[in-house]
């Protein structure tokens, strides 16, 4: 989604010119202090496309840097008539209703540091903190999961999370090495590039849109520039670009991040390192998480060319418990592909994930009657940019296991159209427009309670249009 804007797009989550514009050396052996190295040359950022380093220091001297980005949305959406039913043993006991317009917001700081030693090697770290609300929401956005009682204790309610925190080694002759909470080998090389269609504005299908619709709306963001990918604490490598083609491998033990082992049994589960497990929740997370991916970016006169290509396999936290040995996930096999083709500002584009996964680097159940369901997903569109306006439509379907009470997979067929408008470097303002509809036979989306009717509230149509005013530094 926002990362795609700017250019620190696969690890800083928003930037572009307005970030690279504040980032530049200040030389203090002159007086007063001057912009630039010794030589009065401004730093220049390599490898920024990784977003690490962001600027180039002279030999021996390290560059810190600081920023953030404050956005503000507001809009209106309707998601299955926007109420639903409250069932008792079956019987219905109450209702509830979403009002049509709101307002939402939130703010994120980055940070980090780049230095240089004599001999060439480049060194640093980056971080990304996030604001969110009463506990937080799936995916990371902000929003409100806990009952809500007013603007106050919804203010002090606010608390701090890592997104990304990582360091990293390398040089420009054999690329990077980066340690630590971050991005895989497919987020790095797809989220730099528009083909997965959040480009055009706050990210359709994984924007802000989303952030004011009921959760029943959708059923996720399905590609590799989400937490489920990004957050574990990993080693991953980026090569230097040679001959328009870059590579990226990564290793994740685990789907943990930033956490020590919390020193419970491991007949009790819920260990970050968990091999097998008796907890029942622990079996559908991932081990041993590898991926590599290839990205291709040639450029024949006006036309330009990029392409990438990844492959996903994990391992499962296995069931330990002899009383219900039936019980079991499946671990990741999956592949990441994305082209888009682009000459004179015009850009056609297309995505597609999928393989034995129930969602992004999430092991599918196993089920008696329906076995490891597959999921596949894919989007398509186009955008074009002229000066200082971008505009863009995309179709999003996603066919996956979805709930296991379900009698089929889940599906679900969005469709974005939006634009922004950058006003400066640091200001840009967007208007996009949603719509989408989920469907899965036997589940209720919309109704809660014991007794809920399953061949009821399976079908779920949902609109949004939604202004953002954005600023940066």
């Amino acid at each position: 989604m926002r990362k795609l804007l700017l250019a620190s797009a696969a690890v800083l989550g928003f930037a572009g010119t307005s970030y690279a514009a504040g980032l530049v050396e200040i030389n203090p052996s002159t007086t007063p202090p001057s912009v630039g190295n010794a030589g009065g040359v401004p730093a220049v950022g390599i490898l920024s496309a990784f977003s690490a380093p962001k600027t180039n220091p002279d030999p021996g001297n390290v560059i810190v840097r600081f920023s953030g980005s404050v956005w503000f949305d507001t809009g209106f959406q309707s998601t299955a008539h926007n109420q639903g039913r409250v069932f008792t043993g079956g019987v219905v006991t109450g209702n509830g209703k979403t009002d049509a317009f709101s307002d939402a917001s939130f703010f994120r700081l980055y940070g980090g540091v780049d230095g240089k030693l004599p001999n060439g090697i480049i060194y640093g770290a980056n971080f990304e903190m996030r604001t969110i609300f009463s506990g937080g929401t799936p995916g990371g956005y902000s929003g409100i999961t806990a009952a809500t009682v007013n603007g106050s204790s919804d203010s002090t309610a606010q608390l701090w999370y890592t997104r990304r925190a990582f360091t990293y080694v390398g040089g420009a002759a054999w690329g990077i090495v980066r340690l630590g909470q971050g991005d895989g080998a497919i987020s790095l090389l797809t989220s730099p590039g528009i083909t997965t269609g959040e480009a055009f504005s706050t990210g359709g299908w994984d924007g802000d849109v989303t952030d004011i619709m009921s959760g029943n709306a959708y059923p996720g963001w399905f590609y590799n520039d989400t937490g489920n990918e990004y957050t574990p604490d990993k080693v991953a490598y980026l090569s230097p670009t040679i001959y328009g083609f870059n590579f990226a491998a990564s290793f994740a033990p685990n789907s943990s991040s930033g956490q020590p082992n919390n020193g419970a049994s491991p007949a009790a589960g819920s260990n970050i390192n968990q091999a097998s497990s008796t907890l029942g929740s622990d079996l559908s997370r991932p081990r041993n998480i590898i991926e590599a991916d290839v990205r291709w970016q040639p450029t024949f006169g006006p036309v330009s060319i990029d392409s990438t290509f990844g492959v996903q396999h994990s391992g499962v936290v296995n069931n330990g418990n002899s009383l219900s040995p039936g019980i079991k996930d499946k671990g990741v096999d999956a592949i990441d592909a994305g082209a888009a083709v682009t000459i004179f500002g015009a850009s056609i584009y297309g995505h597609v994930y999928g393989g034995t996964i129930n969602g992004v680097d999430t092991p599918v159940a196993v089920s008696p009657t329906r076995g490891a369901p597959k999921m596949w997903t894919w989007v398509a569109g186009t955008m074009y940019t002229n000066g200082p306006w971008t505009a863009g439509a995309s179709y999003y379907y996603v066919n996956r296991e979805g709930s296991g009470s379900g009698l089929n997979n889940e599906t679900f067929r969005g469709e974005a159209v939006g634009g922004y408008y950058a006003a400066s470097p640091n200001w840009n303002i967007f208007l996009e427009y949603l719509h989408g509809e989920r469907h899965q036979a036997g589940v209720n989306f919309v109704d809660t309670g014991t007794g809920v009717p399953a061949f009821q509230g399976n079908n779920v149509s949902s609109n949004g249009i939604v202004l953002t005013n954005q600023v940066d530094w």
